[in-house]
């Protein structure tokens, strides 16, 4: 992260670099999780994660809608190009209607998220549904905050968080019937 800066500064030596620092002292370790939890790799995650902040540098006036949404917007096109160029076919994602309300269940579903089999068992899960549960039980992001970083409505995060955990429960109670 810190060679980033150096980078940064030969890119637009005139970049305010008091704003980059908070930036990436606020986000860097957000987004590194976030895309290490998709690819399992310390390396890989790094050099994404250092690429998407070197975008929002060449970017920044570029930016439309929220900020948070638009900074892991490219780290997701980063990781579909990543998978892409690796041959591993990204699964479509699912259109799910809104839902009015889905209870929040963070007390039962962290208890789940602390079993051994979960990162096996995540693997069932739909692309979105997987982002949403990074987001939502690692990152610690409202419902509210998801749909701004997902593009989508409060209501079809609570529809993907329903379906994620009902998969999850599925899986995680075949494996401790077994």
């Amino acid at each position: 992260m810190f060679n980033i800066f150096q980078i940064i500064q030969e890119i637009n030596p005139e970049y305010n670099h008091e704003a980059l620092a908070n930036i990436c002292f606020e986000y860097y370790p957000k987004i590194y999780r976030y895309i290490y939890y998709r690819i399992q790799q310390k390396e890989e995650a790094e050099d994404i994660t250092s690429e998407v902040f070197l975008r929002l540098v060449k970017s920044v006036d570029k930016i439309k809608g929220g900020f948070q949404g638009w900074l892991y917007k490219i780290a997701e096109n980063l990781l579909v190009d990543y998978f892409r160029r690796r041959g591993v076919r990204v699964r479509v994602m699912e259109t799910v209607e809104d839902l009015d309300a889905i209870p929040e269940e963070k007390s039962d579903t962290m208890e789940l998220l602390k079993q051994d089999d979960l990162e096996r068992d995540m693997k069932f899960l739909t692309t979105d549904q997987y982002k949403m549960i990074i987001l939502k039980y690692v990152e610690g992001y409202s419902t509210k905050e998801i749909a701004e970083i997902m593009h989508k409505s409060v209501g079809a995060i609570k529809a993907l968080q329903f379906r994620a955990l009902e998969t999850l429960r599925k899986f995680f109670t075949e494996d401790t019937n077994d």
